[in-house]
């Protein structure tokens, strides 16, 4: 298999020693060609070496296309196409009534958020702290964001000082460095490449996926993985025969503990997570909204301890 990124380029060769075949990426930026010859050879791969095969040898030829698979029946001895194949499967349970009879829309869902008063400027000032708002953040990102309604363009890589050195407050993923291979493949954009990409969301559990039956299909559709104080205020309530009501699992940890207190919440947190999923829920919605003076969130880290480097 050819490594690549969730989108692509990719290219996965698969068998059970029975039927072998292949499939593309929902871009198709992977080349892949399919070769048949008359005696009875088949050759699946992404580079171009048919040319050793007289065209008199050749019983017929293709390429995959995006999204679309190769399948060969070693004991039929036959050629499976893309449609018949995937006609085969859609056929197998009433996959369109069960989605019908148990799925549901976020957006079809009541409204639960009551008209909230604007947060006064100090109380706000101080929640961008807590947070571990900077103030080059605040003008380079959410201001062209908010004037624009466009995200900034910036430049790749980071030549910020490394958190562990400050001996000011950090966020917590400040201390982890991505490292990433960067290549030609142009940008995913979701509105211009809808054909092949999606941002639509299913929330629920799927059950075991080894057996299909109708309440798998107990989803939340969400049309987009970004949710509004409304959609989260419509989330929270739930929706009994879809979801059910989510557990709410608080994110935060005493100030005055630092480091170990830290440990301690996100630790408390995994516990009560795994309650809440043995308990039947099938959603969970993690909070930091009870962060005060006293219980600071998991994205900050509030006393740090002086280090020495030697």
């Amino acid at each position: 298999m050819s490594r690549g990124t969730v989108d692509g380029p990719a290219a996965l060769a698969f068998t059970d020693g029975k039927q072998l075949g292949g499939i593309l990426d929902r871009n198709g930026l992977r080349p892949s060609r399919w070769t048949v010859t008359k005696d009875g050879l088949v050759i699946l791969a992404s580079e171009q070496v048919f040319s050793i095969f007289a065209p008199d040898q050749v019983a017929r030829r293709g390429r995959l296309e995006p999204g679309r698979m190769f399948l060969i029946d070693v004991e039929k001895g036959r050629f499976i196409e893309d449609e018949e194949i995937k006609e085969e499967l859609a056929r197998c349970q009433p996959y369109g009534k069960w989605i019908r009879d148990n799925a549901a829309q976020l957006s079809e869902l009541p409204d639960r958020l009551a008209i909230q008063a604007p947060t006064a400027s100090d109380e706000l000032v101080i929640k961008q702290r807590m947070f571990g708002y900077t103030q080059e953040e605040l003008t380079m990102l959410l201001t062209p964001m908010a004037k624009t309604g466009h995200e900034a363009v910036g430049s790749m890589g980071t030549d910020t000082p490394l958190a562990v050195l400050s001996d000011r407050p950090q966020l917590l993923f400040n201390y982890f460095k991505q490292h990433f291979a960067q290549v030609t493949n142009p940008a995913i954009d979701p509105i211009r490449e809808e054909l092949v990409m999606s941002l639509e969301n299913y929330l629920g559990g799927e059950g075991n996926i080894l057996f299909e039956m109708p309440s798998q299909a107990r989803m939340l559709h969400l049309k987009q993985p970004v949710l509004t104080n409304a959609d989260m205020a419509k989330l929270r309530f739930g929706h009994a025969e879809t979801i059910g009501t989510p557990a709410l699992v608080p994110m935060v940890y005493p100030v005055s503990e630092g480091g170990l207190g830290l440990k301690a919440g996100i630790d408390e947190m995994c516990r009560q997570a795994s309650l809440a999923v043995l308990n039947g829920h099938s959603v969970l919605v993690l909070t930091d909204r009870p962060a005060s003076e006293h219980q600071a969130p998991f994205r900050a880290y509030w006393q740090p301890q002086p280090c020495i480097i030697t």
